[in-house]
């Protein structure tokens, strides 16, 4: 049933927004803004000043989420600059020195993490190396970043949003 891998592929590159910080970010400012402007054509007095605080409040909830998105994605095109200053060599030098469990599929999350201050003294906490794994993972599971992936990452030309 190929159909089925294959729509299975699609979803999961499309939804993949909706579990990255800052596409949850942008849901939340659309969905705060949408819920305000709906429920200020259709409310009036006291339920028109609760509708905009609600609305005030899912929209600040969704910049403030924005805001760190691009911190920690800040961080990791550190890194990512870091690894590429070398060329090549940098990168598999310490694609080799920290991918140890399975260096034929790729580097684990907890090898990434050691990975990480070597490159540019940059430390990420277990739930953002999870985050930053369903961004660069090509992998289904999301578990490892493959050679391929890592490259394409270092050698890429514009900063991934986590």
């Amino acid at each position: 049933m190929q159909i089925v891998l294959d729509m299975r592929t699609a979803i999961g590159k499309y939804i993949a927004a909706l579990q990255r910080v800052t596409g949850k970010g942008v849901t939340y400012v659309f969905l705060g803004s949408a819920l305000w402007s709906s429920m200020f054509a259709n409310m009036s007095g006291f339920l028109l000043f609760v509708s905009a605080l609600i609305g005030i409040f899912v929209v600040f909830i969704g910049v403030v989420s924005l805001v760190v998105a691009v911190l920690k994605s800040r961080n990791l095109d550190l890194v990512r600059q870091e690894l590429r200053k070398d060329g090549a060599g940098s990168l598999q030098t310490m694609y080799d020195m920290h991918a140890k469990m399975h260096p034929q599929y790729g580097i684990t999350q907890e090898e990434f993490k050691k990975l990480t201050p070597y490159a540019r003294g940059v430390v990420f906490e277990p739930p953002d190396i999870r985050l930053i794994f369903n961004a660069l993972s090509s992998n289904p599971r999301r578990d490892v970043i493959s050679r391929d992936d890592l490259a394409a990452w270092v050698n890429g030309d514009s900063m991934v949003f986590i």
